[in-house]
């Protein structure tokens, strides 16, 4: 992630994200960490959109996992 500011704010996020509660998790940390030092706007961009996108391919694994299951028994 880099060594400035916008890392501090991506490593923030995804600690929040890692408490499996991805909106409240992340914004509270991320706010947490704004209200000190100013906002990361590039790293309030990315971390939603790249965790998003990874919890859509996990259901859509789920789902499939599901659907084989289904299909043997």
């Amino acid at each position: 992630m880099g060594r400035g500011y916008e890392a501090l704010g991506s490593a923030t996020a995804f600690g929040g994200i890692s408490l499996r509660a991805t909106p409240h998790g992340e914004w509270a940390k991320h706010a947490a960490v704004a209200q000190t030092y100013g906002p990361a706007i590039r790293a309030f961009i990315i971390v939603p959109l790249v965790s998003g996108f990874f919890v859509d391919i996990r259901q859509w694994l789920f789902w499939l996992i599901q659907r084989f299951l289904n299909w043997l028994g």
